[in-house]
Protein backbone atom coordinates (compact mmCIF):
# COMPACT_ATOMS: atom_id res chain seq x y z
CA UNK A 1 0.00 0.00 0.00
CA UNK A 2 1.12 3.42 -0.69
CA UNK A 3 2.23 5.17 1.91
CA UNK A 4 0.37 8.02 2.86
CA UNK A 5 1.12 11.60 3.79
CA UNK A 6 -0.43 14.37 6.34
CA UNK A 7 0.01 17.84 7.12
CA UNK A 8 -0.16 19.00 10.70
CA UNK A 9 -0.49 22.83 11.96
CA UNK A 10 2.52 23.25 14.71
CA UNK A 11 0.15 25.92 16.21
CA UNK A 12 -2.83 23.85 17.06
CA UNK A 13 -2.75 20.40 15.53
CA UNK A 14 -5.14 20.57 13.04
CA UNK A 15 -4.46 17.59 10.11
CA UNK A 16 -5.54 17.93 6.96
CA UNK A 17 -4.80 15.29 3.74
CA UNK A 18 -3.80 18.16 1.75
CA UNK A 19 -1.01 20.84 2.46
CA UNK A 20 -2.67 24.21 3.65
CA UNK A 21 -1.34 27.87 3.63
CA UNK A 22 -3.82 29.04 6.06
CA UNK A 23 -5.00 26.71 9.11
CA UNK A 24 -8.69 26.79 8.81
CA UNK A 25 -8.98 26.21 12.68
CA UNK A 26 -6.20 28.60 14.29
CA UNK A 27 -6.10 30.86 10.91
CA UNK A 28 -1.98 30.68 11.18
CA UNK A 29 -0.19 31.10 7.94
CA UNK A 30 2.70 28.85 7.04
CA UNK A 31 2.12 26.19 10.14
CA UNK A 32 1.55 23.06 8.20
CA UNK A 33 4.29 20.78 8.00
CA UNK A 34 4.26 17.23 6.45
CA UNK A 35 4.07 14.23 8.86
CA UNK A 36 3.89 10.35 8.02
CA UNK A 37 0.08 9.05 8.87
CA UNK A 38 0.11 6.45 11.75
CA UNK A 39 -2.55 4.34 9.76
CA UNK A 40 -0.60 2.78 8.07
CA UNK A 41 1.33 1.26 10.91
CA UNK A 42 -1.76 -0.41 11.30
CA UNK A 43 -1.17 -4.11 11.85
CA UNK A 44 -3.31 -7.35 13.26
CA UNK A 45 -4.17 -7.13 16.60
CA UNK A 46 -1.76 -8.81 19.59
CA UNK A 47 -3.90 -8.02 22.05
CA UNK A 48 -5.51 -10.20 24.98
CA UNK A 49 -7.86 -9.35 27.62
CA UNK A 50 -7.97 -10.63 31.02
CA UNK A 51 -10.74 -11.28 33.45
CA UNK A 52 -10.94 -9.04 36.65
CA UNK A 53 -9.77 -12.12 38.37
CA UNK A 54 -6.72 -12.72 36.54
CA UNK A 55 -5.41 -9.23 37.91
CA UNK A 56 -3.10 -9.29 40.71
CA UNK A 57 -2.22 -6.47 42.77
CA UNK A 58 -0.45 -8.50 45.57
CA UNK A 59 2.98 -6.53 44.97
CA UNK A 60 1.44 -2.79 44.70
CA UNK A 61 2.93 -0.53 46.79
CA UNK A 62 3.01 3.11 46.48
CA UNK A 63 6.59 5.33 46.70
CA UNK A 64 6.61 7.13 49.59
CA UNK A 65 8.41 10.72 49.18
CA UNK A 66 8.89 11.49 52.91
CA UNK A 67 7.29 14.36 52.05
CA UNK A 68 3.83 14.06 53.90
CA UNK A 69 1.88 16.63 52.72
CA UNK A 70 3.15 15.97 49.06
CA UNK A 71 2.06 11.89 50.15
CA UNK A 72 -1.47 12.76 51.62
CA UNK A 73 -2.13 14.99 48.65
CA UNK A 74 -1.66 12.25 45.54
CA UNK A 75 -3.26 9.74 47.62
CA UNK A 76 -0.90 8.16 50.14
CA UNK A 77 2.35 7.97 47.87
CA UNK A 78 3.22 7.58 44.03
CA UNK A 79 1.49 5.00 42.62
CA UNK A 80 3.81 2.89 39.85
CA UNK A 81 3.78 3.91 36.25
CA UNK A 82 1.94 7.08 37.06
CA UNK A 83 2.62 10.24 35.37
CA UNK A 84 1.93 13.52 37.03
CA UNK A 85 1.97 16.83 35.57
CA UNK A 86 2.81 19.31 37.94
CA UNK A 87 2.15 23.28 36.37
CA UNK A 88 3.19 26.80 37.57
CA UNK A 89 4.26 30.39 37.51
CA UNK A 90 8.11 30.86 36.68
CA UNK A 91 9.92 30.72 39.91
CA UNK A 92 7.23 29.61 42.14
CA UNK A 93 9.25 25.97 43.20
CA UNK A 94 8.36 23.53 40.73
CA UNK A 95 11.91 22.30 40.03
CA UNK A 96 13.04 23.28 43.88
CA UNK A 97 10.48 20.57 44.47
CA UNK A 98 11.16 17.89 42.23
CA UNK A 99 14.59 17.83 43.19
CA UNK A 100 13.49 17.42 46.95
CA UNK A 101 11.66 14.69 45.70
CA UNK A 102 14.19 13.26 43.64
CA UNK A 103 16.10 13.40 46.69
CA UNK A 104 14.14 11.73 48.72
CA UNK A 105 13.32 8.87 46.53
CA UNK A 106 16.59 8.28 45.71
CA UNK A 107 17.04 6.26 48.77
CA UNK A 108 15.15 3.28 47.11
CA UNK A 109 17.13 3.58 43.96
CA UNK A 110 18.14 5.43 41.11
CA UNK A 111 16.11 8.38 39.73
CA UNK A 112 17.25 10.71 36.84
CA UNK A 113 16.57 14.08 36.12
CA UNK A 114 16.16 15.62 32.82
CA UNK A 115 16.34 19.29 32.17
CA UNK A 116 16.02 20.94 28.93
CA UNK A 117 16.19 24.30 30.42
CA UNK A 118 19.16 24.30 32.64
CA UNK A 119 22.69 22.93 32.45
CA UNK A 120 23.50 20.19 34.92
CA UNK A 121 26.31 22.68 36.66
CA UNK A 122 22.69 25.04 37.76
CA UNK A 123 21.11 21.74 38.85
CA UNK A 124 24.32 20.83 41.20
CA UNK A 125 24.02 24.58 43.04
CA UNK A 126 20.68 24.07 43.51
CA UNK A 127 21.03 20.95 44.87
CA UNK A 128 23.26 21.92 47.30
CA UNK A 129 21.55 25.17 48.18
CA UNK A 130 18.39 22.97 49.22
CA UNK A 131 21.14 20.38 50.85
CA UNK A 132 20.85 17.48 48.28
CA UNK A 133 23.47 15.08 49.27
CA UNK A 134 26.55 14.46 46.44
CA UNK A 135 26.50 10.66 46.98
CA UNK A 136 22.84 9.99 46.22
CA UNK A 137 21.23 7.88 43.30
CA UNK A 138 20.42 10.93 41.70
CA UNK A 139 21.44 11.53 37.84
CA UNK A 140 21.04 13.96 35.97
CA UNK A 141 21.59 14.98 32.20
CA UNK A 142 20.98 18.35 30.24
CA UNK A 143 19.27 17.48 26.99
CA UNK A 144 15.79 18.01 24.78
CA UNK A 145 16.10 15.43 22.86
CA UNK A 146 13.56 12.53 24.19
CA UNK A 147 14.02 9.64 21.67
CA UNK A 148 17.80 10.29 22.75
CA UNK A 149 16.81 10.20 26.72
CA UNK A 150 14.09 7.06 25.97
CA UNK A 151 16.85 4.94 24.14
CA UNK A 152 19.49 5.31 27.24
CA UNK A 153 16.47 4.43 29.38
CA UNK A 154 15.79 0.81 27.79
CA UNK A 155 18.94 -0.31 29.48
CA UNK A 156 18.31 1.51 33.08
CA UNK A 157 16.02 0.44 35.94
CA UNK A 158 14.84 4.00 37.75
CA UNK A 159 13.25 4.22 40.15
CA UNK A 160 11.46 7.73 39.08
CA UNK A 161 12.01 10.02 36.30
CA UNK A 162 11.80 13.98 36.29
CA UNK A 163 11.39 15.86 33.17
CA UNK A 164 12.25 19.21 33.45
CA UNK A 165 10.00 20.93 31.66
CA UNK A 166 7.96 18.97 29.16
CA UNK A 167 7.92 22.79 26.46
CA UNK A 168 12.12 22.16 26.09
CA UNK A 169 11.65 18.24 25.12
CA UNK A 170 11.36 17.51 21.95
CA UNK A 171 10.68 14.47 18.78
CA UNK A 172 12.60 14.44 15.32
CA UNK A 173 10.40 15.88 12.39
CA UNK A 174 7.26 16.57 14.73
CA UNK A 175 7.55 20.40 14.25
CA UNK A 176 8.98 22.70 16.62
CA UNK A 177 10.22 22.36 20.41
CA UNK A 178 6.73 24.06 22.48
CA UNK A 179 4.09 23.63 19.47
CA UNK A 180 1.18 21.73 20.47
CA UNK A 181 1.79 19.05 17.88
CA UNK A 182 5.30 18.58 19.97
CA UNK A 183 3.96 19.00 23.22
CA UNK A 184 1.13 16.01 22.32
CA UNK A 185 3.80 12.92 21.20
CA UNK A 186 6.35 13.98 23.60
CA UNK A 187 3.57 13.28 26.73
CA UNK A 188 2.19 10.35 25.08
CA UNK A 189 5.70 8.91 24.44
CA UNK A 190 6.26 9.91 28.00
CA UNK A 191 3.07 8.03 29.19
CA UNK A 192 3.54 4.43 26.88
CA UNK A 193 6.84 4.83 28.37
CA UNK A 194 5.65 4.92 32.36
CA UNK A 195 2.65 1.98 31.32
CA UNK A 196 5.04 -0.36 29.83
CA UNK A 197 7.86 -0.40 32.95
CA UNK A 198 5.67 0.36 35.65
CA UNK A 199 7.78 3.55 36.58
CA UNK A 200 6.64 6.93 37.79
CA UNK A 201 7.41 9.67 35.92
CA UNK A 202 6.73 13.25 36.66
CA UNK A 203 6.46 16.38 34.21
CA UNK A 204 6.81 19.91 35.04
CA UNK A 205 4.90 22.60 32.51
CA UNK A 206 5.08 25.93 31.93
CA UNK A 207 2.29 28.40 32.85
CA UNK A 208 0.45 30.55 30.26
CA UNK A 209 -1.17 33.99 30.75
CA UNK A 210 -4.50 32.95 31.70
CA UNK A 211 -3.01 30.46 34.83
CA UNK A 212 -3.43 26.98 32.11
CA UNK A 213 -0.37 24.78 32.05
CA UNK A 214 0.61 26.01 28.31
CA UNK A 215 -0.68 22.99 25.74
CA UNK A 216 -3.63 21.32 24.75
CA UNK A 217 -5.85 20.78 26.94
CA UNK A 218 -5.42 16.72 25.92
CA UNK A 219 -2.08 16.99 28.36
CA UNK A 220 -3.84 17.11 30.84
CA UNK A 221 -6.34 14.24 29.99
CA UNK A 222 -3.27 11.94 28.95
CA UNK A 223 -1.33 12.04 32.28
CA UNK A 224 -3.10 10.70 35.76
CA UNK A 225 -2.06 13.62 38.12
CA UNK A 226 -2.51 17.30 37.39
CA UNK A 227 -0.94 19.60 40.51
CA UNK A 228 -0.92 23.38 40.40
CA UNK A 229 1.42 25.33 42.43
CA UNK A 230 -0.48 28.48 43.78
CA UNK A 231 0.82 31.05 45.44
CA UNK A 232 2.60 35.10 45.20
CA UNK A 233 5.95 34.86 44.42
CA UNK A 234 6.94 38.21 46.86
CA UNK A 235 5.18 35.82 50.11
CA UNK A 236 6.92 32.58 51.53
CA UNK A 237 3.87 30.53 51.24
CA UNK A 238 3.26 28.12 48.36
CA UNK A 239 -0.21 26.15 47.98
CA UNK A 240 0.18 22.59 45.58
CA UNK A 241 -3.26 21.75 44.48
CA UNK A 242 -3.93 18.35 42.97
CA UNK A 243 -6.73 19.37 39.76
CA UNK A 244 -7.05 16.03 38.71
CA UNK A 245 -6.07 12.35 40.56
CA UNK A 246 -7.14 9.28 39.09
CA UNK A 247 -5.83 7.13 42.47
CA UNK A 248 -6.99 9.77 45.12
CA UNK A 249 -9.15 12.72 45.87
CA UNK A 250 -9.07 15.97 43.66
CA UNK A 251 -9.19 19.44 44.47
CA UNK A 252 -6.83 18.82 47.53
CA UNK A 253 -3.96 21.16 48.53
CA UNK A 254 -0.76 21.39 50.40
CA UNK A 255 1.26 24.11 51.81
CA UNK A 256 4.45 24.71 51.94
CA UNK A 257 6.72 27.64 52.74
CA UNK A 258 9.62 28.50 50.65
CA UNK A 259 12.92 29.32 51.90
CA UNK A 260 16.61 29.65 51.37
CA UNK A 261 16.93 25.84 52.22
CA UNK A 262 13.77 24.85 50.00
CA UNK A 263 10.62 24.11 50.67
CA UNK A 264 9.46 23.32 54.12
CA UNK A 265 5.89 21.41 54.87
CA UNK A 266 3.08 23.47 56.93
CA UNK A 267 1.51 21.11 59.24
CA UNK A 268 -1.39 23.18 60.34
CA UNK A 269 -2.44 25.91 58.10
CA UNK A 270 -4.79 27.86 59.65
CA UNK A 271 -2.00 29.30 62.12
CA UNK A 272 -0.74 31.16 59.09
CA UNK A 273 -4.24 32.04 57.91
CA UNK A 274 -5.76 33.79 60.57
CA UNK A 275 -4.60 36.37 63.48
CA UNK A 276 -6.91 36.03 65.89
CA UNK A 277 -5.23 38.72 68.45
CA UNK A 278 -5.42 40.98 65.71
CA UNK A 279 -8.50 41.40 64.38
CA UNK A 280 -10.02 44.80 63.13
CA UNK A 281 -13.48 45.96 61.53
CA UNK A 282 -13.57 44.29 58.45
CA UNK A 283 -12.00 41.52 59.39
CA UNK A 284 -14.12 38.16 60.00
CA UNK A 285 -13.05 34.77 60.49
CA UNK A 286 -14.40 31.50 58.03
CA UNK A 287 -14.13 28.06 57.74
CA UNK A 288 -13.68 26.43 54.23
CA UNK A 289 -13.23 22.94 53.08
CA UNK A 290 -10.35 22.29 50.62
CA UNK A 291 -10.96 18.80 49.38
CA UNK A 292 -11.27 16.88 52.53
CA UNK A 293 -9.20 19.44 54.53
CA UNK A 294 -10.53 22.37 56.73
CA UNK A 295 -8.87 25.58 57.05
CA UNK A 296 -9.55 28.52 58.94
CA UNK A 297 -9.74 31.77 57.14
CA UNK A 298 -9.33 35.14 57.57
CA UNK A 299 -11.77 37.90 55.65
CA UNK A 300 -10.27 41.49 54.98
CA UNK A 301 -12.72 44.22 53.76
CA UNK A 302 -12.22 47.83 53.20
CA UNK A 303 -15.42 50.01 52.05
CA UNK A 304 -14.66 53.05 50.93
CA UNK A 305 -17.15 56.10 49.57
CA UNK A 306 -16.44 56.42 46.03
CA UNK A 307 -16.46 59.72 44.08
CA UNK A 308 -17.19 58.01 40.45
CA UNK A 309 -20.53 56.86 38.85
CA UNK A 310 -20.03 53.11 39.43
CA UNK A 311 -18.67 51.89 42.08
CA UNK A 312 -15.56 49.18 42.16
CA UNK A 313 -16.18 45.91 43.53
CA UNK A 314 -11.70 44.27 43.84
CA UNK A 315 -11.05 40.88 45.41
CA UNK A 316 -7.92 39.04 45.82
CA UNK A 317 -8.75 35.47 46.34
CA UNK A 318 -12.20 35.17 46.06
CA UNK A 319 -14.31 35.27 42.64
CA UNK A 320 -14.86 38.58 41.92
CA UNK A 321 -19.06 37.27 41.08
CA UNK A 322 -18.88 35.89 44.62
CA UNK A 323 -18.21 39.77 45.87
CA UNK A 324 -20.77 41.60 43.31
CA UNK A 325 -23.63 38.84 44.15
CA UNK A 326 -22.86 39.40 48.41
CA UNK A 327 -22.80 43.11 47.71
CA UNK A 328 -26.06 42.84 45.56
CA UNK A 329 -28.17 41.20 48.01
CA UNK A 330 -26.34 43.29 51.33
CA UNK A 331 -28.09 46.22 49.25
CA UNK A 332 -31.65 45.05 47.92
CA UNK A 333 -31.96 42.70 50.98
CA UNK A 334 -31.17 44.62 53.89
CA UNK A 335 -31.22 47.67 52.31
CA UNK A 336 -27.33 48.77 52.92
CA UNK A 337 -26.38 51.68 50.82
CA UNK A 338 -23.21 50.00 48.85
CA UNK A 339 -24.00 51.45 46.02
CA UNK A 340 -22.16 54.36 46.26
CA UNK A 341 -19.14 52.65 47.85
CA UNK A 342 -16.07 50.53 46.83
CA UNK A 343 -15.62 47.63 48.33
CA UNK A 344 -12.29 45.50 48.36
CA UNK A 345 -12.29 42.03 49.86
CA UNK A 346 -9.06 40.20 50.38
CA UNK A 347 -8.54 36.61 51.84
CA UNK A 348 -5.04 36.82 54.08
CA UNK A 349 -2.46 34.28 52.75
CA UNK A 350 -2.84 34.14 49.51
CA UNK A 351 -4.90 31.30 48.86
CA UNK A 352 -7.66 31.06 46.53
CA UNK A 353 -11.21 29.70 47.74
CA UNK A 354 -13.95 28.97 45.76
CA UNK A 355 -16.26 27.06 48.85
CA UNK A 356 -19.35 29.05 49.00
CA UNK A 357 -19.72 28.08 52.83
CA UNK A 358 -17.00 31.68 53.10
CA UNK A 359 -20.16 33.82 51.85
CA UNK A 360 -21.37 34.42 55.60
CA UNK A 361 -17.90 35.43 56.38
CA UNK A 362 -17.84 37.97 53.35
CA UNK A 363 -20.94 39.37 53.81
CA UNK A 364 -20.11 40.16 57.83
CA UNK A 365 -16.73 41.36 56.65
CA UNK A 366 -18.27 43.76 54.18
CA UNK A 367 -21.13 44.74 57.12
CA UNK A 368 -17.97 45.41 60.03
CA UNK A 369 -16.15 47.56 57.60
CA UNK A 370 -18.99 49.34 56.17
CA UNK A 371 -20.44 50.34 59.65
CA UNK A 372 -16.86 50.04 61.51
CA UNK A 373 -17.52 47.41 64.05
CA UNK A 374 -15.15 44.95 65.31
CA UNK A 375 -15.80 40.94 65.07
CA UNK A 376 -15.24 38.66 68.04
CA UNK A 377 -12.14 36.88 67.45
CA UNK A 378 -12.96 33.98 68.93
CA UNK A 379 -15.76 33.56 66.35
CA UNK A 380 -16.06 31.61 62.93
CA UNK A 381 -19.05 32.29 60.32
CA UNK A 382 -19.73 29.70 58.15
CA UNK A 383 -22.50 29.77 55.50
CA UNK A 384 -23.51 30.08 52.15
CA UNK A 385 -25.80 32.93 51.45
CA UNK A 386 -28.67 32.72 48.58
CA UNK A 387 -30.35 35.80 46.74
CA UNK A 388 -33.26 35.79 48.95
CA UNK A 389 -31.28 36.81 51.57
CA UNK A 390 -30.99 33.52 53.98
CA UNK A 391 -28.32 31.31 54.91
CA UNK A 392 -28.27 27.69 53.61
CA UNK A 393 -26.26 24.47 55.07
CA UNK A 394 -22.88 23.38 54.16
CA UNK A 395 -21.24 20.46 54.11
CA UNK A 396 -19.73 18.30 56.49
CA UNK A 397 -20.34 20.63 59.60
CA UNK A 398 -19.44 18.23 61.50
CA UNK A 399 -15.97 18.41 60.75
CA UNK A 400 -15.96 22.24 60.69
CA UNK A 401 -16.61 22.53 64.54
CA UNK A 402 -14.68 19.50 65.39
CA UNK A 403 -11.56 21.97 64.13
CA UNK A 404 -13.10 24.75 65.39
CA UNK A 405 -13.19 23.42 69.19
CA UNK A 406 -9.31 21.81 68.43
CA UNK A 407 -8.77 25.76 67.33
CA UNK A 408 -9.96 27.26 70.47
CA UNK A 409 -12.58 28.94 68.98
CA UNK A 410 -15.84 29.97 71.23
CA UNK A 411 -18.40 30.59 69.24
CA UNK A 412 -19.71 28.91 65.49
CA UNK A 413 -22.39 31.26 63.73
CA UNK A 414 -23.87 29.34 60.99
CA UNK A 415 -27.35 28.68 59.36
CA UNK A 416 -29.90 26.00 61.25
CA UNK A 417 -28.73 22.74 60.82
CA UNK A 418 -30.94 19.96 62.87
CA UNK A 419 -28.33 17.40 62.24
CA UNK A 420 -25.02 19.51 64.24
CA UNK A 421 -24.05 17.97 67.05
CA UNK A 422 -23.54 20.56 69.90
CA UNK A 423 -19.47 20.21 71.45
CA UNK A 424 -18.70 20.82 74.73
CA UNK A 425 -16.95 24.60 75.33
CA UNK A 426 -17.95 25.55 71.81
CA UNK A 427 -21.37 27.41 71.41
CA UNK A 428 -23.71 27.17 68.40
CA UNK A 429 -25.27 30.17 67.20
CA UNK A 430 -28.04 29.18 64.21
CA UNK A 431 -29.68 31.97 62.22
CA UNK A 432 -31.93 31.32 59.10
CA UNK A 433 -31.10 34.71 57.63
CA UNK A 434 -28.40 37.26 57.23
CA UNK A 435 -30.38 40.32 58.18
CA UNK A 436 -30.61 37.92 61.72
CA UNK A 437 -26.86 37.79 61.73
CA UNK A 438 -26.11 41.28 61.25
CA UNK A 439 -28.62 42.69 63.49
CA UNK A 440 -26.74 40.93 66.73
CA UNK A 441 -23.58 42.72 65.02
CA UNK A 442 -25.01 46.29 65.98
Amino acid sequence: MKEKQIYVCSNCGYESPKWFGKCPICNEWNTAFEKKSDYNNLKSSSVTFKSVEQIKIDEFRRLKTNISEFDRLVGGGIVPGSVLLIGGDPGVGKSTLMLEIAENLSRFGEVFYITGEESEEQILLRALRIGVKKNSSLKVTSTSDLEGVLAALNSEKPVAIIVDSIQSMRLSNVGLPGSVVQLRDCTEALVRYAKSTGIPIFIVGHITKEGQIAGPKLLEHLVDVVLYFEGEIQTGYRILRSIKNRFGPSNEIAIFEMRNDGLKEVKNPSEIFIERNNLSSGSCITSALEGTRNIFLEIQSLVSKTFFPSPRRLSKGIDIGRIVFISAVLSRRLNIPLESFDIYVNVVGGLNVKDPSIDLGIAVAVYSAFADIKIDSDCIYIGEIGLDGRIRKVNNIEKRLMEAHKMGFKKVVMPYDKDAKKIKNLELIQYSSLSDVLKELT
